[in-house]
């Protein structure tokens, strides 16, 4: 049989046991305390995530968009290229005929003077021809 001394517990241990308990008590407070704001912060983090999350997909939607207009862009710009070529194809083609125009002109005007030309003192007979005249 166990002696009712064993049974009952010193005053001293109680005491150290309360407040061993007490310690306990105060550390899983502390704890639960940070347990709460640790979830605070990881919800926050969790919502700052998903937010992310939403820009870069928006982000991607813009960047894609970006890159279809930019290939219409270079598109747009061959095409120009092409037609400024052709273009300046044209105008080299119609300045050097122009030059061609612009000779002819000149001479047709050189060569059209003799018959613009008038003499005083010679006989003028209609219809005489003008190897005649220069003879005389």
């Amino acid at each position: 049989m166990t002696s009712p001394s064993a049974d009952v517990e010193s005053p001293v241990m109680l005491e150290e046991d309360e407040s061993s308990l007490g310690d306990i008590h105060q550390i899983l407070i502390e704890v639960q305390g940070t347990i709460k704001q640790l979830l605070k912060t990881s919800f926050q983090l969790s919502t700052d995530v998903l937010d992310l999350k939403s820009r870069v997909e928006r982000n991607r939607h813009e960047v894609s968009n970006v890159k279809q207009e930019l290939v219409k862009q270079n598109k747009y710009i061959a095409s120009l290229e092409k037609q400024l070529t052709k273009t300046s194809k044209y105008v080299k083609e119609h300045a050097d005929e122009l030059q061609d125009i612009q000779v002819n002109l000149n001479n047709l005007k050189q060569y059209s003077r003799k018959n613009s030309l008038e003499f005083h003192g010679i006989p003028d007979e209609v219809n005489m021809p003008t190897d005649q005249l220069s003879r005389v």
